[in-house]
């Protein structure tokens, strides 16, 4: 089973083209059914996919509404690795792919520069 990050993991998730703007609304509806609510958390779950300006929007708008502070390239580095942890433990991603997928957040938001 695939889990659900927090606030804090999707956003360096994200930021870590890890999860794209198209997973957006799909984990804005699960955050709404676990009791987490905004209303642009609200226009996101329901997001067309054919708009990601309005879903990057929105995104940006929850993260605000949900009080999710701008994380440092170490605390990101966090969230990553226990989210990928989290799916690791669950049996939704092997070890090997829970190592490529921090590599590709490494090269993606430059944390060796």
């Amino acid at each position: 089973m695939k889990p659900t990050p927090s606030p804090e993991q999707a956003a360096a998730l994200f930021s870590g083209s890890l999860i794209f703007v198209e997973d957006l609304s799909g984990i804005a509806a699960k955050w709404l059914v676990d009791g987490v609510d905004s209303e642009s958390l609200r226009l996101l779950a329901g997001a067309d996919h054919d708009d990601l300006d309005d879903i990057r929007s929105w995104w940006a708008q929850a993260l605000l509404d949900l009080e999710v502070p701008a994380a440092s390239v170490v605390e990101r580095w966090h969230y990553v690795w226990s989210y990928e942890l989290a799916a690791w433990q669950t049996g939704f991603r092997t070890s090997r792919e829970v190592l490529f997928e921090v590599i590709e957040y490494v090269r993606a938001d430059d944390y060796s520069a």
